[in-house]
C-alpha cells in the first residue's frame, strides 16, 4: 500500500471497519495513527494493529469511505470518538467501551438521563403490547 494522507475521520472509519477493536486499545491505536504524517503499511504495523487487522484497515473500500463521509456531511450526523469530551462518561467507563459512536441528532442528549428497552426481535403479541405500553408511558 502506497503512502496516503488520511484525515482523522478516515482513520477512525477504517478502525471501526475492523470490527473487533474497542476500548483503550482502539483509542491508543487511533492516537498513534493520528500522529503520523502519512498512514502506510509501516505506520499501521507500528501502531499496534495485528497483521489481520492491518489487512482489514486497508480493505475499507473507497466507495464505503465515500458513503460514510456523505452520511457525516448531514448536519445532524456525527462521528463521536471516545477521546471527545462529549463522549458519554458512563459508556466510557465500561471495560470494552466502543471507540466511536455514530450519532444522528443532538449529541448533548447522550449525557442526559436515559432508559433503554431491550427486547426480542420476534416478540410475542403479549410482549409487544406491554413493551409498547411501558415505552409510551416512560416517554411522556
Amino acid at each position: 500500500m502506497a503512502e496516503k494522507r488520511m484525515t482523522s475521520t478516515e482513520i477512525w472509519l477504517r478502525l471501526i471497519n475492523i470490527g473487533s477493536l474497542y476500548g483503550d486499545a482502539m483509542l491508543e491505536i487511533a492516537q498513534r495513527l493520528l500522529r503520523q504524517a502519512t498512514v502506510d503499511a509501516e505506520a499501521v504495523n507500528a501502531s499496534g494493529l495485528s497483521p489481520k487487522h492491518a489487512v482489514k484497515f486497508f480493505s475499507f473500500s473507497e466507495s464505503e469511505l465515500e458513503r460514510s463521509l456523505e452520511w457525516l456531511e448531514h448536519t445532524d450526523n456525527h462521528l463521536l470518538t471516545a477521546d471527545d469530551p462529549r463522549f458519554p462518561p458512563l459508556l466510557r467507563s465500561i471495560p470494552d467501551f466502543p471507540g466511536a459512536l455514530f450519532v444522528r441528532g443532538r449529541v448533548d442528549v447522550l449525557n442526559s438521563m436515559q432508559l433503554a428497552v431491550v427486547g426480542s426481535r420476534a416478540p410475542s403479541w403479549y410482549g409487544e403490547r406491554w413493551g409498547k405500553m411501558l415505552s409510551e408511558q416512560n416517554a411522556e
